[in-house]
């Protein structure tokens, strides 16, 4: 959905509230994030072995896996960080 039409056809409700209703604000919440990412960790043990030995640009693979889960809402910035910390443990 898209916010400017709401926007102008609900002038008086407040663009947070809209937001919210269309269920299109950014996740940054690392509970939920952490959900994402374990999942996708989970599900690719090979290519978490691969890059645990070297091959770091798979980064970008479990990055768009955690977008897909999330429907494109969580906080990318996030994700890479807390997928950086779970892969170096």
């Amino acid at each position: 959905a898209k916010v400017f039409p709401v926007l102008i056809d609900s002038p008086g409700e407040d663009s947070l509230k809209i937001a919210e209703r269309l269920n299109i604000l950014q996740q940054k919440d690392d509970g939920a994030l952490n959900e994402w990412i374990d999942e996708t960790l989970a599900g690719m043990p090979d290519k978490v072995a691969q890059y645990k030995k070297g091959k770091k640009n798979l980064i970008g693979l479990f990055a768009g896996d955690v977008r897909r889960k999330s429907n494109g809402k969580a906080d990318m910035a996030t994700v890479n960080k807390l997928l950086i910390q779970k892969l170096n443990q």
